[in-house]
């Protein structure tokens, strides 16, 4: 017989992964619960893009947007700021600004 883990456990990990440059623990993480069919929420993504951005990998923490997607969770703002605030902290302050256009554009659409 298998152990499930409380879905706590699973997001204090998120929460402690955030805070260090384990992104590939991170990441792995957040699989489990989405294989698992445990609740993700948009912050839990953010705590994989703040590892990776911590790592210095910026590309792979854009990437955890579309695993976001795959996984059916919708955008909403503190994921947006989280992903500029990693462009920020990888020096890529045009990728930076072009994405908060489109998340102007988003929360426009939010609005109506």
């Amino acid at each position: 017989m298998a152990v499930r883990h409380d879905p706590i456990v699973y997001y204090a990990m998120l929460q402690v992964l955030s805070k260090t440059k384990l992104c590939q623990g991170a990441k792995r993480v957040l699989q489990l619960m989405v294989k698992r069919k445990i609740e993700c929420r948009p912050e839990d993504f953010g705590c994989a893009i703040v590892s990776f951005s911590r790592a210095g990998d910026i590309r792979k923490a854009m990437q955890i947007l579309t695993l976001m997607q795959k996984a059916g969770v919708e955008l909403d703002l503190s994921i947006c700021n989280t992903a500029i605030y990693a462009l920020v902290k990888g020096h890529k302050l045009e990728k930076a600004l072009k994405f908060l256009e489109r998340m102007q554009v988003f929360v426009s659409y939010l609005e109506l």
